[in-house]
């Protein structure tokens, strides 16, 4: 049976790093709005396992949300400049 919330943020507290994303994610499980930036690295931490290994580069570089990983190869993948220069508007 999949964890409440409550339960993946105990889970979260007890096993996770502390790194990039634990925060954001444990907001969203509590029910807050997160930024667009925030909900990336809240969904980066989760799919990583919390971290629990180390903050390293996930495997998946072809995920569309890799160019925003916190902890990607910057270097092999570079967010596209129209990307960054792009103005986003604000979420309502």
């Amino acid at each position: 049976m999949p964890l409440n919330n409550q339960e993946r943020i105990y889970a979260i507290k007890k096993t996770g790093k502390k790194a990039r994303g634990r925060q954001e994610l444990m907001l969203h499980l509590e029910g807050k709005p997160l930024t667009k930036l925030a909900a990336i690295k809240a969904k980066c931490y989760e799919c990583m396992g919390f971290y629990i290994d180390g903050t390293v580069s996930c495997s998946l570089p072809h995920c569309p949300l890799y160019p925003w990983m916190p902890y990607r190869d910057i270097v092999a993948h570079m967010i596209p400049k129209e990307v960054v220069k792009t103005k986003r508007k604000p979420l309502k």
